[in-house]
């Protein structure tokens, strides 16, 4: 990890004292297709599947405060198709060679490899199914009952649920899809 990633994500950790970390994506509505990673794919920000970037993060959160230690760009597959328009778009948009698709979850895991390379690591991990998944079929310490996985809980359930909602802003000051 690049030496200010690492040090940003140290700062986060010391600012915010984090209860949990947060494996999350997000949608950035787009119009046009010449962005990075645009697809027609489905966003939870949209609330169905639109044209957007998926930004993949792992976020530092507690009763107060939420920061990103690590984010990525998700790279559809049809950015890695072996046609000549999928090549343009990635040459127009300087993807690296060596950058190809992967799971969101791929993308979190290796933040989280990342992240406990410079020493850092959750005391606890929540995600949800988009990645739960593959977090636990790579990574079975994550997710095993009586290791750390909590099946009790469940979105709006237990401490870490009411805490986490404790510290979103109240429903009227955000925009609804649609409203």
């Amino acid at each position: 990890m690049e030496d200010v990633r690492t040090r940003l994500a140290w700062r986060a950790v010391a600012a915010v004292r984090p209860q949990a970390w947060v494996v999350d994506g997000t949608g950035f509505p787009k119009d046009g297709v010449f962005s990075p990673g645009v697809a027609r794919q489905y966003s939870g920000t949209l609330g169905k599947v639109g044209n957007c970037q998926i930004g993949v993060s792992i976020h530092a959160a507690s009763d107060t405060a939420s920061c990103p230690l690590s984010w990525r760009l998700f790279l559809p597959t049809a950015w890695d198709e072996p046609e000549p328009e999928a090549e343009a778009r990635r040459r127009a948009c300087r993807i690296p060679e060596t950058e190809h698709h992967r799971p969101k979850w791929q993308l979190a895991l290796d933040m989280l490899d990342d992240l406990a390379a410079t020493g850092l690591r959750p005391a606890v991990l929540v995600a949800d199914a988009d990645f739960r998944h593959g977090l636990e079929e790579t990574r079975p310490c994550l997710g095993a009952p009586g290791q750390g996985r909590d099946d009790r809980a469940r979105p709006g359930r237990g401490a870490a649920a009411a805490r986490l909602r404790r510290s979103r802003p109240p429903s009227g000051l955000v925009p609804r899809p649609g409203g």
